[in-house]
């Protein structure tokens, strides 16, 4: 299991998630399970825990809402997280993009990936929007190399 160091702090992936996810603005309980899902989370029991444990230690705050609806908040203490945590996971996640990168392509012949797409998955605007400029950031990082490597013109 990938753990987090923020500070003194320790956080697992979902926890990081469930930060990143509420940084957007209020969520109910369902909302974020959902969006949990989309990322191919499926464990209810422990989406529940990791808010708790969020809320004990101060990151969220957790309001009843009319009808048995739970809106999660990030507190000011979970706000800061959530500006910082992208920075400090930077250095964690550009290494792991590499390793998966070349364990996908070694696993590709032996697995279906016909069909599996992050863009297929993505309903929110906002989402299909970043995800969009990530992929425009990382071809500009793939064309400058190519012209600095075989000097051809890419259209």
């Amino acid at each position: 299991m990938i753990i987090i160091k923020y500070g003194e702090e320790r956080f697992s992936p979902l926890h990081v998630a469930l930060i990143l996810a509420l940084k957007r603005g209020p969520m109910k309980t369902s909302q974020l399970l959902k969006f949990m899902r989309s990322l191919g989370f499926h464990a209810r029991s422990s989406f529940y825990a990791a808010l708790s444990e969020l809320e004990r230690r101060g990151y969220i705050s957790r309001e009843r809402m009319p009808g048995a609806t739970v809106s999660c908040t990030l507190t000011r203490k979970g706000a800061i997280a959530a500006a910082e945590l992208p920075r400090i996971l930077k250095d964690r996640i550009e290494p792991m993009l590499r390793y998966i990168s070349l364990i996908a392509q070694v696993c590709e012949p032996m697995l279906d990936f016909k069909g599996t797409s992050i863009a297929e998955e993505l309903e929110d605007l906002d989402d299909m929007l970043s995800y969009r400029e990530f992929l425009v950031r990382e071809l500009n990082i793939i064309e400058r190399k190519l012209k600095r490597w075989k000097k051809i013109e890419i259209e």
